[in-house]
């Protein structure tokens, strides 16, 4: 979900995050917007992941990218666990996620 663009799956606009394209000329204020797309785009489509955070972080190594840090618990009939993935937004929009 994280890498697909808003309005490319016709049937539900608003499934995916902005473009980066949409964001390139805002920067840095561009950070927060990303950083509440990706956080809304979870809450409403993975419903398994409850008390979404995103956090946005730091990256001296690749200043082209948007690094942010997800950190969820997930939630089944079973049983609750925390989980925490690294994502980078590269600057062609695609999103890499890493636990």
């Amino acid at each position: 979900m994280l890498n697909c663009w808003h309005d490319h799956a016709p049937a539900v606009p608003d499934y995916g995050i902005p473009s980066i394209s949409e964001l390139v000329h805002s920067f840095p204020e561009s950070i927060g917007f990303m950083q509440r797309a990706i956080r809304t785009t979870i809450e409403k489509y993975e419903p398994r992941l409850r008390r979404v955070r995103v956090i946005p972080v730091d990256s001296e190594d690749d200043i082209l990218s948007l690094n942010f840090e997800i950190s969820a618990d997930l939630v089944t009939s079973d049983d609750k666990a925390a989980i925490r993935l690294e994502t980078r937004v590269d600057s062609n929009g695609r999103v890499a996620l890493q636990d």
